[in-house]
């Protein structure tokens, strides 16, 4: 996940998505951006991918209290062998990406540390703005409205969530991309 599937095509990842969508449909939301802006716009988008997705996904699936709310939100539909045999085969593999990405070997509080500097970037760059780029939304609000969506909106309790709630610019941007997209 994310994927789109568009008749046969099935497309996987926002980036290869965003990148078939302006083929296909000819749209560009980056369109009237400077080379500057696309490079902004570039480089937290990364961020996002690249680091503050890893401390959302460690705070879901590495914390017991909410290991639990997201084994039945996934696994919840599965008999009981199917749920349990599933979600250990699945967390052991998210444990192990998680490894090898670097972010399990650190402790907690120096994971939402990550996760919070990168909070604090996201909402500094977005200022007073609504959209990240300016007035329209580019192709880094649709990366970053649904990375935003399932910090803030998820039932999942971290401290990576109620510290990007207590950025109000953030919550209120994700208030309007979710009105907006959804």
């Amino acid at each position: 996940m994310p994927y789109i599937v568009d008749g046969d095509q099935t497309v996987a990842d926002s980036r290869l998505i965003i990148e078939y969508l302006k083929v296909q449909c000819d749209v560009d939301l980056n369109r009237g951006l400077t080379p500057t802006q696309k490079a902004q716009s570039l480089a937290f988008e990364r961020m996002i991918e690249d680091d503050l997705f890893w401390v959302m996904l460690w705070s879901r699936w590495c914390q017991p209290h909410n290991w639990r709310v997201n084994k039945k939100a996934i696994f919840g539909c599965f008999g009981p062998v199917g749920r349990n045999v599933g979600s250990w085969l699945a967390r052991r593999k998210v444990w192990a990406d998680l490894w090898s990405q670097g972010i399990s070997r650190l402790r907690d509080d120096e994971i939402f540390q990550i996760g919070n500097r990168d909070l604090d970037a996201l909402s500094e760059f977005l200022g007073g703005k609504p959209y990240f780029m300016g007035e329209q939304p580019t192709t880094f609000d649709a990366s970053a409205c649904g990375l935003l969506i399932n910090v803030i909106s998820c039932p999942i309790e971290s401290a990576l969530k109620a510290y990007a709630e207590s950025l109000g610019n953030l919550t209120s941007y994700r208030e309007l991309m979710q009105d907006r997209c959804f």
